[in-house]
């Protein structure tokens, strides 16, 4: 829904920040990482995501796309959260967390509070071969693409194991680059 934001910092505390955007103020959940770049009165860019709950719509910002799309991977993961994702994120740069699933480093991955010994498997395993040794988060628009439609599924209260082998059997087979819609009609119909 929205892609980033421009405007001036306003407020920051330590789980998150207030971005002033032509009159409007967006309260944004952020890492430590991100948090720690931002200062009162600066006017910054902030890549977004958008959790849309029964309850709450909550905003994610992230200083670099990179950080971005390390989020999606993780919360991507079964089991793994927004707020568990942020705690990742808050612990370690995108290039530690690419070096740590690289190495297979399950001790890093535990030290992250609220990441246990099953959950860092699972982290492990499911983004080996998604998150580069290089350390940037795959970014290509297909994965982004793959990503979104993998969350509005699941948002739609589908499992994640139903839907994504069905999803990547799409997109070897497309002959042309999909929409996020025709992901989710794909899904919903599969």
């Amino acid at each position: 829904m929205f892609a980033y934001l421009r405007g001036e910092v306003t407020h920051k505390d330590g789980a998150q920040v207030w971005i002033e955007c032509a009159g409007v103020g967006y309260a944004l959940r952020a890492s430590l990482q991100t948090l720690a770049r931002l200062e009162l009165g600066q006017a910054v860019r902030l890549y977004t995501w958008l959790q849309v709950r029964e309850d709450a719509h909550v905003l994610f910002g992230f200083a670099e796309l990179e950080e971005q799309q390390a989020f999606l991977q993780l919360i991507s993961v079964s089991g793994v959260g927004p707020n568990t994702a942020l705690a990742v994120l808050s612990t370690l740069t995108v290039s530690e967390l690419a070096t740590t699933i690289a190495q297979g480093d399950r001790r890093r991955l535990t030290a992250v509070r609220g990441v246990g010994a099953k959950t860092a498997e699972r982290i492990l395993l499911e983004l080996r071969d998604r998150l580069p040794a290089g350390g940037a988060a795959e970014t290509s628009p297909q994965a982004a693409i793959r990503n979104e439609a993998l969350l509005a599924l699941q948002a739609l209260g589908f499992a994640r194991s139903a839907v994504e082998g069905k999803l990547d059997a799409y997109l070897r087979t497309c002959d042309h680059p999909p929409t996020v819609e025709e992901l989710i009609r794909h899904g919903l119909k599969s």
